[in-house]
């Protein structure tokens, strides 16, 4: 960051000469005619009347310096002011005021050498190593301009999508924002110098300072808080208040989201979702495929299997209705008599959804018995568990025989990966935006065997009926 080039009277220096002959810039020049409206000649008058202060060399200007320079035995009257030296020294005495280069705007110089602690409820939320940055960013604006300031940390609303849960809102991963208001600032009007209590008086009464002063403060900003990502750089930029800049990005709150769910996973004994939210941010992709027997937290998806197994046994064999794959199959092994053996395939498909809300009530009611079920959601999200079954069906007399395998697939299409709408959604996307998480694809795979017996009553009627014997489901593999 190149520090703004100012021409102060502490130290007393210019950035070019005022004169005759001289550069005569517009700082320069402004700097000169305020310190000569603040010094008093002989007899008590000030060398320059009304202190005039427009930033231009004029008449008024040069009978002014001309006569302060005699006054103080400068030998050299008919050449310009050097930038430093014994007779500016004695102009700038007992002063503090500084303009920047290319304005007409003098102010008074802060005294305080360091920035206040940062105010706002969401200071807590700045690591130490952001306030640090913050600090330091502060401590060197005042260094160079001279300006101190008070700083105010909020959270960015502003030019942001919706967020999907109130828990996200609540924990306060959005960015973080610094605002920024000048302390015990006085600015000259061209007259006087006037106190500014507030930023809306600071851009009123000397724009051109304001924004350069908001320009600068943004640019430090990028510079100490890697403000490069498009998105980032768009809030930055798009804050409504100009004294402001982002000094925590959409990225930082949402690693310290992460770091807290895995934290609070790993109090409540999520094991499963702690697993998964490691695995994601890994960010290398790396499928998990788990065993079925291998955690509690599968129930759900045995839950969701034992749905399909009662599908097959009901709806596929019992009780097929005519647009039932199986229903052919069932049919002509119950009514033909040249049919004693046949088979079929079908599938059940039985979808795993949460309620976000419901899922965050569990955190918040700071439960700390491990549940498993919670852990599985929070683990897998929206999924399904799709049973494939194949199946022999023989039949003596007035009774059928029925064996089979099913496969059982628990897992999400897409992986994991926040599905649209679901819990943590726009903060996966963040970090996924970021290369700081990765989807990856995860699966439960196992088999159960079945075996059963069917007795068909009246198979010849119009009120043909079938009844389970018995139906028994155990497991092939784990």
């Amino acid at each position: 960051m190149t520090a703004p080039r100012l021409a102060t009277s502490r130290p007393a220096i210019l950035t070019g000469r005022v004169g005759q002959g001289g550069e005569n810039r517009i700082h320069d020049a402004a700097l000169v005619q305020a310190l000569l409206g603040l010094k008093r000649a002989k007899g008590g008058r000030m060398y320059l009347r009304d202190n005039h202060v427009t930033g231009k060399y004029d008449r008024p200007t040069a009978e002014a310096l001309m006569q302060f320079r005699l006054d103080h035995g400068d030998k050299n009257v008919k050449g310009p002011l050097a930038r430093t030296g014994p007779v500016f020294n004695k102009l700038a005495q007992g002063q503090a005021l500084a303009v920047l280069e290319g304005t007409a705007t003098p102010y008074k110089l802060a005294t305080l050498a360091e920035p206040g602690e940062a105010k706002g409820e969401a200071a807590k939320l700045l690591s130490a190593n952001r306030k640090a940055a913050l600090h330091e960013t502060m401590k060197a604006f005042i260094s160079d301009w001279g300006i101190a300031l008070d700083v105010e940390i909020k959270v960015a609303t502003d030019n942001l999508p919706p967020r999907t849960s109130k828990f996200i809102i609540d924990f306060e991963s959005l960015p973080l924002v610094a605002h920024f208001t000048p302390r015990n600032l006085w600015v000259h009007n061209g007259r006087a110098l006037s106190s500014v209590s507030n930023n809306t008086q600071f851009q009123v009464r000397t724009k051109v300072l304001y924004e350069a002063v908001a320009a600068d403060l943004k640019t430090r900003c990028v510079d100490a808080f890697g403000i490069t990502d498009p998105v980032d750089v768009k809030i930055q930029n798009g804050l409504k208040d100009d004294l402001a800049c982002v000094v925590r990005t959409d990225l930082e709150g949402v690693e310290a989201l992460a770091q807290f769910l895995l934290a609070e996973g790993r109090k409540k004994g999520f094991t499963l979702a702690v697993r998964f939210l490691e695995n994601y941010l890994k960010a290398d992709g790396t499928a998990i495929e788990l065993g079925l027997g291998e955690s509690p937290e599968f129930d759900l998806g045995r839950n969701g299997a034992a749905e399909n197994v009662e599908r097959f046994g009901e709806q596929n064999l019992l009780s097929p209705d005519p647009s039932n794959p199986a229903f052919s199959a069932v049919d002509d092994i119950s009514k033909k008599l040249d049919v004693t053996v046949t088979r079929f395939e079908d599938h059940w498909k039985y979808d795993l959804d949460f309620s976000a809300t419901g899922i965050w009530r569990f955190f918040e009611a700071g439960i700390d018995e491990p549940d498993a079920t919670i852990s599985a959601f929070l683990a897998t999200g929206r999924s399904s568990v799709t049973s494939t079954g194949d199946f022999l069906l023989q039949r003596e007399g007035d009774r059928i025989s029925v064996a089979g395998a099913i496969t059982h697939i628990w897992s999400d299409v897409d992986g994991y990966n926040f599905n649209a709408g679901a819990l943590f959604r726009p903060e996966s996307q963040i970090l996924e935006r970021h290369k700081k998480a990765k989807p990856f694809k995860w699966e439960v795979r196992w088999e159960e065997g079945i075996l059963g017996e069917l007795q068909i009553e009246n198979a010849f009627s119009p009120n043909a009926t079938r009844r389970w014997i018995r139906f028994e489901t155990n497991p092939i593999s784990m």
